[in-house]
């Protein structure tokens, strides 16, 4: 998976350091199901700029964490309605409500999935 630091700190997977707007290919033990991989991205600290090869694009509600109760997500819909939104921009929210998706996921698959985890709260 390829991705860029998007922070103003290097960031390190293993023997690779990323430097401060660098993009590199990431070792394939960091694929994007790593903890810190995950972390990495969900605080937008990289960007994932290429997927991996993987063909699964089947998203699911994951439970939410009880400490977050998900505002910014809910915030950040009703300022742009979903189907206006880009790629980035869905997969934000979809974080944000704990959907679980493929990197090689569409806008309709994800419209569709965080359609259906607002319908469950």
């Amino acid at each position: 998976m390829k991705v860029k630091n998007l922070t103003t700190k290097p960031i390190g997977f293993g023997t690779l350091v990323l430097l401060p707007d660098q993009t590199a290919e990431l070792p394939a033990d960091f694929g994007k199901d790593h903890p810190t991989t995950k972390y990495y991205i969900s605080r937008k600290w990289l960007s994932v700029l290429s997927a991996s090869a993987s063909a699964k694009v089947n998203p699911t509600v994951a439970p939410k964490d009880t400490g977050k109760q998900g505002d910014d997500a809910d915030e950040a819909a009703s300022e742009k309605s979903l189907s206006k939104m880009l790629l980035d921009e869905l997969k934000a929210v979809a974080v944000e409500l704990g959907i679980v998706y493929d990197d090689n996921v569409t806008r309709k698959v994800l419209i569709e999935a965080i359609n259906a985890a607002k319908e469950t709260e």
